[in-house]
């Protein structure tokens, strides 16, 4: 024992109380030694910081005597005392409390086992080993005294100890080798206090230092004034005014309370530890404010910061209601900010958020609620749409400069490029209220266009059972197309003004109402035409059958009725009466033959064959 440091070179000096700290308690612990329904036999023992002492298990055979001779045995205890109680009449336990009045001086501690005044209840320990009775024994501590102790400190914190020799070096006016006294002869005079003033009783209740003038608070005197050499370092005005004009002020422990506010003129205020709290106990009021009074300022108001990294680990800011239990508002580390109650409202000067991330989101709005019924984002102007005259937009979106979608006061909305494209349930609808716009346009404004304008597809194949496309007049089908391409056109017929019809294949059928063709003719390819009813009349441009069949006739005109009475054929002009500058009825071979011909004025003339009766 009695040394210490980390290879135990360092010899350690006495310890003591420190003498300018009075009125302090002494440690103090509860030793329960217990058993259950006979009475202990044999004895317990106690550790204390590496020494031991043992003592009788059963309160019959102790007492408080015998257990305090019992801790004086421990080298590390100079003074103590024990007192005995709570005695089990069965078995005999009891509780001894220990109160240590005065440690070990010199030699009985060493870097392991040591304390400054207010040794941990770790640092005691007990066991049972040495009782004999096989009634389940226990031993325990508990803290009885363990704060506002007499301190166990090298040279009693009246001195330095020089660790090479184990000696203390004593402040001026102490003494002994603990320096736990104090001394009336100092060494000399630069090191003795110029005035001390030092109530020496233990039980000590007046006033240390007290000034007094007879006359009332001025401002002409001073109270107080200390200075080194000539520098003004502290006064107080005959009011109360306290000045500090060099130097800090430093609260170690404690509170310093300003009754009537505080005023910093200059230097700011820096709180090193502790962080601030502001509280407000009235019903109004501003709780915190931050002002920067001059009117050409450029700095920074508030700053909130921290030396540790960006990171979610921490806040630099929380707003919260119902003291603390309530969350409104914080900015976490990395600078997430999140409202947690109220929103957010922007009345001036509107919103921009950027983000330089690569991948996430720069704006996402999420309604979290599971029976959420109302609009998730909601765009509003106080102002009235101009439509049809120039309007404000409501919403523009653009990318690298260029606008790629306005959404106008009127909700027109534009799609510069990428167009508009509907995936998932619903599809598109176009609703137009105006009485004489089109409700839907596809334009293709590029004058080299050579795409497609409107594409209308589907994924499956081609079948009867869905269509393509529907066009309905307050509700009734005029026209629609099939999901095999068969077009039908339900009410007010079908008509080329230009260019003429082809049909490739399949035929064209005309159930009622004829087929009118006002010029440009009409043109089958492949598949005949066929019309059930009302014939056919061709307005204009006549009609031209060209057949390359081989086996075919190029032209049949049948009445398949049974009871047939009219004309099968017949070959008339309307307007011109008979004459010879025109035919009814030409036939020739190979184009240029003539074969038959029947004149405008009924002359017939076979050119080639006969005529076979």
């Amino acid at each position: 024992m009695g040394f210490t440091g980390p290879d135990c070179s360092m010899r350690m000096c006495q310890k003591n109380d420190d003498p300018l700290t009075p009125g302090q308690a002494f440690r103090s612990i509860a030793l329960t030694v217990s058993g259950a329904t006979s009475a202990l036999a044999g004895v317990v023992t106690v550790t204390f910081n590496g020494y031991s002492f043992t003592m009788p298990a059963n309160a019959n055979s102790n007492s408080d005597a015998i257990c305090a001779a019992a801790v004086l045995t421990l080298g590390n205890v100079r003074t103590a005392t024990c007192v005995m109680s709570a005695v089990d009449s069965t078995t005999q336990g009891a509780t001894y409390t220990i109160e240590f009045q005065e440690w070990s001086h010199w030699d009985s501690e060493n870097n392991v086992f040591f304390h400054t005044g207010n040794p941990p209840l770790a640092s005691f320990s007990c066991h049972v080993a040495g009782v004999t009775s096989a009634n389940s024994p226990t031993c325990s501590f508990a803290d009885v005294v363990s704060t506002n102790l007499i301190e166990h400190e090298y040279c009693s914190r009246r001195g330095i100890c020089d660790f090479t020799v184990g000696l203390c070096t004593c402040f001026l006016d102490y003494k002994t080798s603990d320096c736990s006294q104090l001394s009336n002869i100092p060494d000399n005079i630069d090191d003795h206090d110029g005035f001390l003033i030092q109530p020496v009783g233990p039980s000590y209740v007046g006033i240390a230092l007290h000034i007094q003038t007879i006359k009332a608070m001025q401002t002409d005197f001073q109270m107080i004034k200390i200075e080194a050499a000539s520098q003004p370092l502290f006064y107080m005005l005959g009011n109360g005014d306290t000045f500090w004009t060099k130097g800090n002020v430093r609260v170690d422990t404690g509170t310093l309370f300003v009754q009537a506010g505080e005023t910093i003129a200059t230097g700011g205020l820096a709180i090193q530890d502790g962080g601030s709290t502001t509280t407000l106990t009235t019903v109004a009021g501003t709780v915190a404010d931050a002002l920067a009074p001059n009117t050409g300022f450029t700095g920074t108001v508030m700053t909130a910061r921290a030396t540790q990294a960006a990171a979610i680990t921490f806040y630099l800011f929380k707003a919260s209601t119902a003291n603390s239990l309530v969350p409104m508002f914080d900015i976490r580390g990395d600078g997430r900010t999140t409202v947690r109650s109220g929103g957010l409202e922007v009345v001036l000067g509107g919103a921009t958020i950027t983000d330089n991330a690569g991948t996430t989101s720069v704006l996402t709005v999420q309604a979290s609620s599971g029976g959420y019924s109302s609009s998730v984002v909601s765009i509003a102007a106080t102002a009235s749409s101009q439509f049809p005259l120039t309007d404000f937009n409501l919403l523009t979106a653009s990318a690298g400069g260029t606008t790629a979608i306005t959404v106008e006061a009127s909700g027109k909305t534009t799609l510069t490029n990428g167009g508009l494209y509907v995936n998932g349930i619903g599809g598109g609808n176009f609703v137009n209220q105006d009485p004489a716009a089109s409700a839907l346009t596809a334009l293709s404004g590029l004058g080299t266009f050579t795409g497609t304008v409107a594409t209308i597809g589907a994924s499956r194949a081609a079948n009867v059972t869905f269509k393509l496309l529907e066009a309905k007049s307050n509700g009734v089908v005029t026209f629609s197309v099939r999901g095999d391409g068969f077009t039908t056109v339900h009410s007010g017929g079908f008509q080329v003004l230009l260019g003429g019809g082809t049909i490739t294949a399949g035929g064209f059928y005309v159930y009622a109402g004829g087929a009118t063709v006002n010029a440009g003719g009409l043109m089958v390819t492949n598949g005949g035409a066929t019309i059930q009813a009302q014939g056919l009349v061709v307005v204009d441009g006549g009609a031209d059958i060209t057949s390359t069949a081989q086996l075919l006739p190029s032209f049949s005109v049948h009445a398949s009725h049974l009871a047939f009475q009219s004309t099968v054929a017949v070959i008339e002009t309307t307007l011109v009466a008979a004459s010879s500058s025109f035919y009814l009825l030409k036939i020739n071979a190979a184009t240029t033959t003539e074969i038959f011909d029947v004149r405008g004025d009924g002359l017939t003339t076979i050119h080639q064959g006969g005529l076979v009766v």
